[in-house]
């Protein structure tokens, strides 16, 4: 699934990314192996009214704080240095927001 994810392409240009996929609780191995197979990248991959956003709304939330957090360390994420996705960096990137965001279990987006 890495590969299939519709950031792989940043990661194959040197940009660190993450996937961030599951939800409260469940064990979704059984549900992604079938939408994989038969909805992803296809007509049928749209929103499913039966769907509980609880988990994606948590990745989201989780994704906003743990990429401020990184964003606001002194230095870089870096790639380890065996790792066919390591490239050069042509320039620095500063840093974008000087934010801190508090995660707990009552945050909400």
């Amino acid at each position: 699934m890495f590969s299939r994810s519709d950031h792989y392409e940043f990661i194959k240009s040197g940009i660190p990314a993450i996937l961030l996929i599951g939800g409260p609780g469940e064990d979704i191995t059984e549900r992604a192996q079938k939408f994989l197979t038969t909805d992803y990248h296809n007509q049928t991959d749209i929103v499913q009214p039966e769907w509980n956003c609880e988990g994606a709304r948590m990745l989201a939330a989780f994704g906003l704080v743990t990429g401020m957090r990184i964003a606001n360390q002194e230095a870089m994420p870096a790639w380890k240095t065996d790792s066919p996705y390591k490239r050069p960096r042509s320039r620095p990137i500063g840093m974008l927001m000087n934010v801190w965001l508090p995660f707990s279990p009552s945050f909400r987006i």
